[in-house]
């Protein structure tokens, strides 16, 4: 089913009663959680997978509208199974709209979901009302994905199991990022506006690069960082 068909015609707004989501993660209690509460919210039908070739398969023989998947599993993490769904062949599959979820704040997470075209971010746990805030707004976006062979491209490196949780305390959650000081004007991410342009890199305080310098900033762009900015806060950007 495309995004189109689960918006009503007159309005525009989502349709929840023709909306089929899959969800993936390892860890049955959060499947259970997150079905329920989506079935709650009015969404007709909740796929659930607690492995990322499980959910490969229901993506390639079921209608799915948008998948909501964790970023932590075994053999198969969340950006790796994203890499998978951007790089099918099945131009449906390639072309769905993809939730991350995560717990944890790691630059590297976001810069390779950003890279593959991820749909948006949700901090784990999440309430009811961001997920489905998340969800209405991923739906309603007309996101261009690139060909299959753009994204079979990218390599997923192995991620440290210690990466920074976003749950471990006001400390630890707001001074992962920070920006090179560079001239230029600086302003807050609320400030960012479609055609600024990075002047600098955003970078974290172990110096890994989320954004690079002369990125042109987007409407999707923006949103994304605001996502981001939920699980690790992003400090002052400069833009040129």
């Amino acid at each position: 089913m495309s995004e189109k068909s689960v918006r009503s015609k007159r309005s525009g707004k989502i349709d929840l009663s023709k909306l089929n989501v899959l969800i993936v993660d390892d860890q049955n209690f959060v499947l259970a959680v997150l079905r329920q509460s989506l079935l709650y919210a009015g969404v007709a039908n909740v796929k659930v997978a607690n492995h990322p070739r499980l959910a490969l398969k229901i993506l390639q023989t079921e209608k799915v509208d948008l998948a909501i998947i964790d970023f932590k599993m075994p053999e198969i993490n969340g950006l790796e199974l994203l890499r998978l769904i951007r790089s099918n062949k099945i131009d449906v599959v390639r072309k769905l709209p993809v939730i991350m979820q995560t717990a944890f704040s790691d630059t590297a997470v976001f810069r390779i979901a950003l890279q593959l075209d991820v749909s948006g971010f949700i901090a784990k746990p999440a309430s009811n009302e961001v997920i489905m805030q998340r969800l209405y707004l991923t739906l309603s976006q007309n996101k261009k994905i690139q060909e299959a062979k753009y994204y079979s491209k990218f390599v997923i490196p192995k991620l440290a199991e210690n990466s920074i949780s976003s749950n471990k305390g006001e400390n630890d959650k707001y001074d992962n990022f920070e920006v090179i000081k560079l001239n230029g004007r600086h302003v807050s991410i609320s400030e960012l506006k479609p055609g600024n342009v990075l002047k600098g890199d955003i970078v974290d305080n172990r110096g890994q690069l989320l954004l690079a310098k002369n990125t042109k900033i987007s409407p999707s762009l923006i949103e994304k960082l605001n996502q981001i900015n939920d699980i690790a806060r992003l400090e002052d950007i400069h833009i040129k």
